[in-house]
């Protein structure tokens, strides 16, 4: 079989350990991929390969014996990457909101529980993913996407009109438009964010999801 190269590759940066992780992964550039495409199936066998294109992991190269075990997810996590620095945080804040996300979900008789919800949302701010067909998309392909949203390996995410649904019942309500605010304030200033510069936050989005719902503007840092 024959693999032409993108020649967009070869230049492209990627932020992401330059190291194997504790599991003993393998990241490697998708032209390197192409290159060396035999020799990391062979490696394959005894740990996983992830091949990574413009900063995102898109295909994974899992030998059967691996596969058969059902591993988890976070084997296959970049080591050190911003979205696991800050999942705690993120974590704890959420934790505190658990009553108004509870009463967003009574309220509207929502189908999906709103937490993983609102963490798509700020994947999709984080990003600037631009559109919710695109955001399904990834958070189905991209393994980062879908552990930071709260899927494991085998767990099917919703069907898109119920996601593009469910996002519409939280975006009418102000209180979850602020929690999403605070979110993206959150990790916007983490010292992992200003390190790594890999966020690209789309405030315009989100300035729209507030003034839907009658907040003030984000205002500019000065």
């Amino acid at each position: 079989m024959s693999i032409t190269p993108d020649s967009n590759e070869s230049a492209i940066p990627l932020h992401r350990p330059a190291a194997a992780s504790s599991v003993g992964v393998r990241h490697v550039k998708m032209s390197e991929f192409y290159s060396k495409f035999a020799s990391y199936i062979a490696e394959a066998e005894y740990a996983p390969v992830c091949v990574w294109r413009y900063k995102s992991p898109v295909v994974w190269l899992v030998g059967h014996a691996t596969w058969a075990r059902h591993p988890k997810i976070e084997q296959f996590l970049p080591e050190g990457h911003i979205l696991g620095l800050l999942r705690d945080s993120i974590n704890a804040r959420l934790d505190k909101a658990n009553t108004l996300l509870e009463a967003a979900m009574s309220a509207n008789k929502m189908r999906v529980p709103p937490e993983p919800l609102v963490r798509a949302l700020l994947v999709r701010i984080l990003y600037s993913i631009p559109s919710d067909a695109m955001l399904h998309e990834q958070i189905n392909h991209n393994l980062l996407y879908r552990w930071f949203v709260g899927f494991d390996l085998s767990q099917p995410i919703w069907a898109r009109h119920v996601m593009e649904d469910a996002f519409a019942l939280l975006l009418s309500q102000r209180e979850i438009v602020g929690l999403i605010t605070e979110l993206v304030t959150l990790a916007a200033a983490s010292k992992q964010a200003s390190a790594t510069h890999d966020f690209h936050i789309n405030l315009a989005l989100l300035e729209a999801w507030r003034v839907r719902v009658g907040q003030q503007a984000i205002q500019p840092e000065a």
